[in-house]
């Protein structure tokens, strides 16, 4: 993505190590991304993102499935650790860490709507795309990025 916020076609980007951080970040931040809505949002073919996943799965960042890909189920191993560092607001739409989270204590937890699928156990649509985030007490808010 450039400094603007607009995402660059295949030929602007500087690496394919930048590419597939976006990749990471898109798939990271809603919890799936459709392999043919990457390649439209980085301007870059499906066969490009097909490697980009190859690479991230490998990597141990997300797990490639059938039109796709889905954020790693191993993220849940930090969630009980998530109570430690302060008072937090976790905003989720992934109901496995609503479930883990929600007995936690100084952890206030925000489920976002939208349509269930249930391979991913998650809800997506328009209520979710870019609100899943973790706000540390008043001042700090990180958003799953």
């Amino acid at each position: 993505m450039s400094q603007s916020g607009r995402f660059v076609a295949d030929s602007d980007w500087s690496s394919p190590a930048d590419r597939r951080e976006q990749v990471r970040r898109l798939v990271l931040s809603t919890g799936f991304a459709r392999t043919e809505e990457l390649a439209r949002q980085l301007g870059v073919s499906v066969m490009t993102v097909h490697r980009d996943l190859d690479v991230l799965a490998t990597e141990d960042w997300l797990t490639k499935i059938r039109g796709g890909a889905t954020a790693n189920p191993s993220a849940l191993a930090l969630l009980p650790h998530l109570s430690a560092a302060a008072q937090l607001t976790v905003t989720t739409n992934f109901l496995t860490a609503v479930a883990e989270l929600a007995g936690l204590a100084g952890v206030e937890v925000v489920v976002l709507g939208g349509r269930y699928h249930r391979l991913q156990e998650a809800c997506f649509g328009l209520q979710t795309e870019g609100r899943c985030c973790v706000q540390v007490g008043r001042a700090r808010r990180v958003c799953c990025v």
